[in-house]
C-alpha cells in the first residue's frame, strides 16, 4: 500500500488536533527568525512536520510523546531550512535619503569609534591603575576608598563595619582621596 502525503489544504485538516500542534511546534521553533520566515514559509515547514508525523504513523511507530517528537521533528525542519537558506539576518533597509556611500562612511566611522577609547574609559582606566598603585603603598586606604565609591557604603555603615567613629573614617577618606589624587596626577601628567 502506498502511503499518501496530506492535502493541507483540506479545511478538516486545519482543524485536526494533529495539525494545531504541528503548528504550534514551528511557531514555537522558528520564533527566533521571525524576520526570516513568511507565512507561507511555515505552512511549508508545518507541512514537513505533518509528513514527517504521517510516515511514521504509516510506518507503525507512532510517537510517545506527540508535543516533544513534534517539537524536535520542527527543530529540525526550521534548522535545515535555515541551512538550505545559508540564512542569515538580513540588513536594515537605508533610511530614505541616504545612500550607500554616506552609509558605509558613518559606519567606518563608528568601527575607528569602537577601536579608540572614549575619554570615559581612559580615565576609568586611570583610576583603577591609580588605585591598585595606592593599594600597593596603603592597602588599608584603597579598601576603605573601594567600600565608599564603589560599593556605594556611606560612612556609617563603613564605621560600623569598621568599629570606628565617624568622623575617624571621615578623616580616613580625605586622606585616602589625597593620596589617590596625587597618585592620579603622577599618572596623568606622565601620561
Amino acid at each position: 500500500m502506498v502511503a499518501h502525503e496530506p492535502n493541507l489544504t483540506a479545511p478538516a485538516v486545519r482543524n485536526d488536533p494533529i495539525y494545531q500542534a504541528a503548528k504550534r511546534a514551528v511557531a514555537r521553533r522558528s520564533s527566533e527568525y521571525r524576520d526570516l520566515f513568511t507565512h507561507e514559509d511555515l505552512q511549508d515547514l508545518t507541512g514537513d512536520v505533518l509528513t514527517a508525523y504521517h510516515r511514521k504513523w504509516t510506518a507503525g511507530s507512532a510517537p510517545d510523546s506527540l508535543d516533544a517528537w513534534m517539537s524536535r521533528v520542527a527543530q529540525a525542519a526550521v534548522v535545515d531550512e535555515l541551512r538550505r537558506r545559508n540564512a542569515r539576518p538580513k540588513p536594515a533597509p537605508l533610511p530614505a535619503g541616504t545612500d550607500r556611500a554616506d552609509a558605509a562612511a558613518r559606519l567606518e566611522r563608528a568601527f575607528i569609534d569602537l577601536r579608540t577609547p572614549s575619554a570615559v574609559t581612559h580615565c576609568a582606566l586611570l583610576v583603577q591603575t591609580a588605585l591598585e598603585r595606592l593599594g600597593q603603598t596603603h592597602p588599608n586606604d584603597r579598601a576603605l576608598l573601594e567600600r565608599r565609591h564603589l560599593l556605594g557604603a556611606t560612612v556609617a555603615e563603613i564605621a560600623h563595619d569598621l568599629n570606628l567613629k565617624e568622623e575617624t573614617v571621615k578623616k580616613r577618606l580625605q586622606r585616602a582621596t589625597a593620596r589617590l589624587a596625587a597618585i592620579l596626577e603622577t599618572l596623568d601628567a606622565g601620561a
